[in-house]
């Protein structure tokens, strides 16, 4: 977990008896990478812009995602905390890093946890097309999100006045 000063993540790592940072892996003396900061900050920085381009929607199954306060999406939507997970913001690689996608802002969207793990659990991944269609299609038979998207779904129509 970091903190973000100036548009900068700043990772936290333990320190040794002399105040230097420990990259060992836990006393073991067996070296380990320091934390990939500017990855991370990539990341961070183009999900967010990804999140905001979208209106806080999944670019799979278009409900509504939370960044920072899962707390206030659970009470908002009328589920429990461990419910309102499923609808963490993630930075999805629309190619992804293992088969060479870049991390850049024309290659990140914003999905929902649910939906990028979902795509990525299948023993090969369905390419952002085929896959944006296959949850739109278990969507319309609830059998994406199955309790929740009829909830989220029925909320979200109050709240656009529809």
């Amino acid at each position: 977990m970091g903190v973000i000063r100036n548009g900068t993540l700043l990772v936290a790592c333990l320190s040794n008896s002399a105040g230097f940072p420990d990259f060992s892996n836990g006393g073991t003396g067996d070296p380990i990478s320091p934390p990939r900061m500017f990855m991370t900050t990539k990341n961070f920085r183009f999900k967010s812009l990804a999140f905001q381009s979208q209106s806080g929607r999944c670019y799979y199954c278009d409900l509504p995602m939370w960044q920072d306060h899962p707390e206030h999406f659970a009470l908002q939507f009328g589920i429990t905390l461990p419910q309102s997970k499923q609808f963490q913001c993630t930075a999805e690689h629309l190619l992804a890093r293992q088969d060479g996608g870049p991390t850049s802002r024309s290659n990140i969207v914003a999905a929902c946890l649910f939906c990028n793990q979902k795509r990525h659990q299948r023993k090969i991944a369905l390419n952002p097309v085929k896959h944006k269609e296959h949850v739109k299609k278990r969507l319309f038979v609830q059998r994406w999100h199955p309790v929740l998207s009829a909830k989220l779904n029925a909320e979200v129509r109050k709240t656009m006045g529809g």
